[in-house]
């Protein structure tokens, strides 16, 4: 019964760890590097000025938005609205209230190219 609960959970890793390997399969080694550097860098930086969990999470997924952008990547989109509602957060703690309605007209157009998308 121990070995089948083992054989199972190692069975879900493998196809965790295949199904990153074909979503980074056409990244260079240079983007995967800059990609890794660039989160520790921010991760680091965040990390000693203090910032809060929501800012570094808003820092890492526009990061990481931007470079799925550039590389075609669909998902850009999941992450760019996660983007979105972070820096409306922030934006709104600050009563940058501009923003935050900013914020809002790109989450609509975001959630409807979404939808959209096949």
């Amino acid at each position: 019964m121990i070995e089948l609960v083992i054989s199972n959970k190692n069975e879900e890793e493998i196809k965790v760890i295949n199904c990153i390997k074909r979503y980074f399969k056409d990244w260079e080694l240079f983007e995967k590097v800059w990609l890794l550097v660039f989160t520790i860098l921010i991760i680091g930086l965040s990390i000693y000025w203090r910032d809060t969990i929501t800012g570094i999470a808003c820092s890492l997924s526009g990061i990481w938005c931007v470079v799925l952008v550039a590389k075609g990547k669909i998902s850009n989109y999941w992450i760019g609205i996660v983007n979105i509602i972070l820096y409306a957060i922030i934006s709104y703690g600050n009563k940058y209230y501009g923003e935050v309605m900013l914020c809002f007209l790109f989450f609509t157009d975001a959630v409807c190219r979404c939808l959209c998308v096949d």
